[in-house]
């Protein structure tokens, strides 16, 4: 990579995967190093366990605007079709929140999490973006093929929420089919089968090889069945599956295992 970036591209630069998934359409079908497809990928992704962007997908003409129209903070970085002035909309976050099961050694905050997504949820309804966008993947502001404004500001959750109505989390929660979200459904529901038959093993090689055929099966039967495996790949379900087993083989002789999946 030769050009030199500017602060907030550095950033966001810094924050992308080493090894992105990225396309040319919107099916990311490749993987490479980030500084070799920078201003190659149209399309880029984003972390999957941290959030330091809200990102918005708003699917109507002049969306380049919208958000000075309706009196709201200038987005870190917006990004426009050319073709039709459809936008992606990043807000940068000044403290990243951190989604669980990758690695279930870093401390999670349920309350950042939730408090997170009523936020997006409220810029979501002010700015009449697409509630069923993920945000994993973003038109890449560093393509050529999109015209992207860039602004280096960075805020606080805070001052974002003062702009906009803050919905009732607990709905937002209950409808959230968000990558995370169908994330936490398996991450929930294959954990209580490995809670009950972990004690039927006596090898860590056998546990985690039937936690992962449980993540699999939920992975074809729930998510592929249903055409709900978009941007959600083979490969993290195996990841699920080896958090999930090695935490459960790590507390399963503890005094109180039986009262975690209550918890």
């Amino acid at each position: 990579m030769e050009q030199e970036l500017t602060p907030v591209q550095q950033r966001l630069f810094d924050f992308l995967p080493d090894k992105p998934r990225w396309g040319f359409e919107k099916q990311a079908r490749y993987i490479s190093k980030k500084e070799d497809i920078l201003f190659k990928a149209n399309y880029i992704q984003l972390p999957t366990q941290k959030r330091k962007y809200i990102a918005l997908d708003l699917d109507y003409e002049f969306a380049g605007e919208a958000w000075s129209n309706d009196i709201l903070p200038e987005p870190t970085v917006v990004i426009i079709n050319r073709e039709n002035s459809h936008a992606h909309y990043l807000y940068e976050i000044e403290n990243p929140v951190v989604l669980p099961l990758i690695n279930s050694t870093i401390k999670i905050s349920w309350k950042a999490i939730n408090y997170f997504k009523a936020v997006q949820a409220g810029y979501q309804n002010k700015l009449e973006a697409d509630k069923g966008y993920v945000g994993y993947l973003i038109k890449n502001p560093f393509s050529p093929k999109w015209k992207t404004r860039w602004a280096d500001r960075a805020y606080d959750l805070d001052y974002l929420a003062d702009f906009v109505d803050l919905p009732n989390i607990y709905q937002v929660i209950q409808n959230d089919d968000s990558i995370e979200g169908r994330h936490m459904r398996m991450f929930h529901t294959c954990r209580k089968e490995a809670y009950k038959e972990v004690k039927k093993y006596n090898e860590y090689e056998g546990f985690v090889l039937f936690v992962k055929n449980i993540c699999l099966d939920y992975y074809r039967d729930f998510l592929v069945a249903a055409k709900n495996n978009l941007d959600f790949s083979v490969s993290e379900a195996e990841s699920i599956a080896n958090s999930i087993a090695k935490w459960v083989w790590l507390h399963k002789d503890d005094k109180n295992f039986r009262n975690y999946t209550k918890k």
